[in-house]
């Protein structure tokens, strides 16, 4: 939330802090405004998105549906695209009506090919409702002075605070393929000054880029160092990386129970990832004896809060019958929105689904749509499967020379099933 001189801002009424949305009263002149819609939108629907994004001067439109009802924190899930900036920007319906304002989202800039799925969380209708019709009760208003609860929950509040979140959203920008070239550089020279002043996020950022060489040397020890610093001041998404470094042979010697505790204290302060990946290690036994209650308690609680690959994992368990009853119809439902959240293994597991009709209506054309979204996502698996379809004319025309090309590419990657099938058809498997 950032006051705005300009604007007169004179009082607040506190809003939805799940969503970081509220009404601000001002003593500005009155100015065009916008219509709000009467109806909340149905799944598919078409939004619009309009805002000006960190470093853009001018409008930015984006455009797409609504692809999920029940997102993270009571939102919708749109298929737009946004950039560091967007948070705050209005979404309007196909009559120009405002229907939501941006929450969070996925950036475009981490999308590298067209079957990436951009993803933006919007505050509904309903919630935007219910806070203009509190806005109308002036009883409902605060004045900023009184907000104390405001002040200690938004770090926008202070000065300080401000200028550093803005310096960090600089980052992002300035290390992204977005609209301007990347400058490593320029971006490593924030950090490191952010880091000094004993930033936990930028402490983080700094172990990121120590990590890859981005604009300083590459240096993997030091960045598991920086990890490990940022996760002790609290940081859920060092817990998260420095958990993944100790449970595979990385900087640090693989030690499965030490990742799963910093995994575990991520999932406590309500990180989706840290959710996740903590119900995979109970559920593997990976690092703890093995636990399908404790499994399945996070990734239900990762699953609310739109994890991608926690949904796979539910969608394992309906399938296997691990901690859950089998069913095969919650096992495809899981795919099928681990799949829609970019996850490549669900878009795999979502397209065999589809094309033997388990737990789904059998639709082999839809399965080869995931198969190659998958595929263009460098999946050996999908490779495999994509050539199986094309060998036997599976919702593709029937083309044996393009099953085993897509089988070439898939043992290349070390799949063992393309592999075999190789070596079935006297066709040499070259490293």
């Amino acid at each position: 939330m950032l006051a705005v001189p300009s604007l007169g801002l004179k009082a607040i009424c506190p809003g939805n802090f799940s969503n970081d949305i509220a009404l601000l009263k001002t003593t500005a002149r009155s100015g065009p405004f916008v219509e709000v819609a009467d109806d909340g939108l149905n799944l598919s629907d078409k939004v619009v998105q309009i805002g000006h994004p960190y470093g853009v001067m001018n409008q930015i439109i984006s455009e797409g549906v609504i692809s999920s009802l029940k997102g993270d924190g009571n939102t919708w899930k749109c298929s737009f695209a946004s950039m560091p900036g967007n948070s705050g920007s209005p979404v309007f319906n196909e009559e120009w009506e405002l229907v939501g304002i941006s929450s969070r989202a996925t950036y475009f800039s981490d999308s590298k090919t067209d079957s990436d799925l951009p993803r933006t969380w919007v505050v509904p209708l309903g919630d935007l409702k219910k806070i203009l019709q509190d806005g109308k009760n002036s009883k409902s208003f605060h004045p900023i002075a009184l907000s104390k609860e405001w002040e200690s929950r938004c770090k926008f509040w202070s000065s300080t605070e401000s200028k550093q979140a803005r310096k960090l959203l600089a980052v992002n920008t300035l290390l992204s393929d977005s609209f301007e070239e990347p400058n490593p550089q320029k971006a490593a020279a924030i950090i490191v000054t952010e880091a000094e002043r004993g930033s936990p996020e930028a402490i983080n950022l700094l172990g990121s880029i120590s990590y890859k060489g981005e604009g300083v040397p590459k240096d993997p020890e030091k960045a598991f160092k920086l990890w490990r610093e940022s996760a002790e001041m609290g940081n859920t998404q060092a817990m998260n990386r420095l958990g993944t470094e100790l449970g595979q042979e990385g900087a640090a010697s693989k030690n499965q129970g030490e990742a799963l505790k910093w995994f575990q204290k991520a999932a406590e302060q309500g990180d989706a990832d840290g959710m996740a990946t903590t119900g995979a290690y109970y559920f593997n036994g990976w690092g703890v004896e093995r636990d399908f209650q404790q499994a399945e308690k996070w990734i239900q609680a990762s699953t609310e809060k739109g994890s991608a690959f926690g949904q796979y994992v539910y969608g394992v368990m309906y399938e296997c019958g691990y901690g859950v009853r089998l069913n095969p119809g919650k096992s495809a439902y899981w795919y099928e929105q681990s799949a829609k959240g970019g996850y490549v293994e669900g878009m795999v597991k979502y397209g065999q689904c589809l094309e033997y009709g388990s737990g789904v209506r059998e639709n082999q054309a839809e399965a080869i749509v995931w198969y190659t979204k998958a595929a263009d996502k460098k999946s050996a698996s999908a490779l495999f499967f994509l050539g199986s379809a094309h060998a036997n004319g599976r919702g593709v025309p029937k083309d044996f020379s393009r099953a085993v090309d897509l089988w070439k590419q898939s043992s290349k990657m070390g799949n063992q099933d393309a592999i075999r099938r190789l070596t079935t058809i006297g066709v040499e498997v070259t490293e």
